[in-house]
């Protein structure tokens, strides 16, 4: 199956399948387990950072000072929650691109799920909640929490069915996922105690589809907290985890889901709302990019001189750390005296780096940049594009925001980015060839040369 084909699964299931309440918590979580399982094993994409064991002298120390934090943080605070991936370097310092314009308040909780990435200087390490560091305790909670079967029907019948259906499952699939639901809920005691004490007003969440964050939202909702998912990429009916095709009423929404959803854009809201319960409807809100305007408001001259603005710019958002030869053939042939190409890596997918800076070396191509296209900030980079390409990427979103000339090369983009194509700014360029590519590149500078 291809992801599209897997989409339209889930989305068969929900329509098939009567969740009853307890089934229908779970059912986001399984949701996105079972998607990834596929994903894993129809991609070759990975992380680029490795888990490494550290000595307990230093976690027994980090877990004390974390609990000293978090008595000195304010009550009333708004809480926010993001991973290292969700970070970029600022002069220097490593910040949450997405909530840097909210965080440096004393009055809000900066809270950081995942590994942290030791290899960067964080700009307030001091003050964030690193769930890392608790992780001892969390586990200790979990000894005391009752360990439960994976005894609902409905779910096991999904599981089953995926299974068969849709990709193999190991046969301990189900002792793990039972494993993930009691780790969840052992979060969950500890984030319905950490909310109450600092008496958290607000959650904003970044990626909220994972152990971590599932357990924060659950635990926010059970308390009556709003809890908002700040969109940090594409979202729409290809992401399954942004797309719940059997939310019949408002009365069965699930406590794992956040009540409320933070939009870049208009389109972006559309698309949760088509989905929505009509009681939710308002629940979606189309505030903007917080990390466009930020970022060229405050860091726009910093970046100026590192952008050669002589030649055209052509930015690729890559997704997944490929490149189709159709592109490295444009590339090969497109006039290196008027265009520079800048590549530009998932967060995740940085360890491919080096690879292509070797293939691009060893053909002699000399105006292609990787470093700096994974350094300076998205946004800058895309103001400062004469073109921008990329499969299905969430930076099609902030593109469009700015105005920049895109492409967008695969079916899954066009099925998500549908209705910012007008073949002006946007164009669907599926199926084209490196000579079809090459002279809608050239046509578009003969216009800007023509004025």
């Amino acid at each position: 199956m291809n992801r599209i084909q897997v989409i339209e699964w889930f989305s068969k299931v929900e329509k098939e399948t009567r969740f009853n309440n307890e089934e229908g918590d779970i059912w986001p979580i399984l949701k996105s387990d079972l998607f990834f399982s596929w994903y894993r094993q129809s991609s070759s994409s990975s992380s680029n950072l490795s888990r490494k064991k550290k000595p307990l002298y230093t976690r027994v120390r980090s877990l004390f000072f974390s609990l000293v934090n978090i008595c000195k943080y304010r009550r009333g605070s708004t809480l926010y929650a993001g991973f290292s991936a969700h970070r970029t370097v600022m002069n220097d310092l490593f910040v949450n691109k997405f909530f840097r314009a909210f965080t440096n308040d004393r009055r809000n909780v900066e809270m950081e799920y995942g590994q942290i990435d030791t290899r960067k200087q964080y700009e307030n390490y001091k003050d964030i909640l690193f769930l890392e560091h608790l992780e001892p305790l969390v586990k200790l909670i979990g000894l005391f929490v009752k360990k439960r079967s994976c005894s609902y029907k409905n779910i096991k019948d999904v599981i089953k069915r995926f299974d068969v259906e849709v990709c193999p499952l190991a046969e301990s699939y189900i002792k793990k996922f039972e494993s993930k639901l009691h780790l969840i809920r052992a979060y969950a005691i500890f984030f319905s105690y950490l909310l109450r004490k600092l008496k958290v007003e607000k959650v904003y969440v970044l990626c909220y589809y994972n152990i971590q964050m599932f357990a924060l939202v659950y635990a926010a909702n059970k308390l009556g907290i709003i809890t908002y998912d700040v969109q940090h990429g594409s979202q729409g009916p290809l992401h399954p985890m942004y797309y719940f095709n059997g939310l019949k009423s408002g009365t069965d929404y699930p406590d794992t889901l956040p009540s409320n959803f933070w939009c870049w854009d208009a389109p972006s809201a559309s698309s949760l709302r088509s989905w929505l319960p009509s009681n939710r409807m308002e629940k979606v809100e189309n505030r903007g990019n917080p990390w466009i305007s930020y970022t060229i408001q405050h860091y726009g001259d910093h970046f100026k001189h590192a952008i050669n603005r002589t030649k055209n710019n052509i930015l690729i958002t890559l997704q997944e750390p490929v490149l189709s030869g159709t592109l490295l053939e444009v590339i090969e042939n497109l006039d290196s005296q008027r265009f520079v190409w800048w590549l530009r890596f998932h967060p995740r997918m940085m360890e491919k780096r080096d690879y292509w800076k070797d293939y691009f070396a060893r053909k002699n191509i000399q105006n292609v940049e990787i470093d700096k296209a994974c350094e300076i900030p998205l946004p800058i980079l895309l103001n400062s594009s004469f073109l921008h390409i990329s499969r299905y990427s969430g930076s099609i979103i902030e593109g469009c925001i700015l105005g920049v000339r895109t492409f967008i090369t695969d079916e899954i983009g066009i099925e998500t980015y549908h209705y910012y194509i007008d073949n002006k700014k946007v164009f669907n360029t599926v199926g084209f060839t490196a000579r079809d590519l090459l002279s809608l590149i050239e046509s578009f500078d003969d216009e800007i040369q023509n004025g």
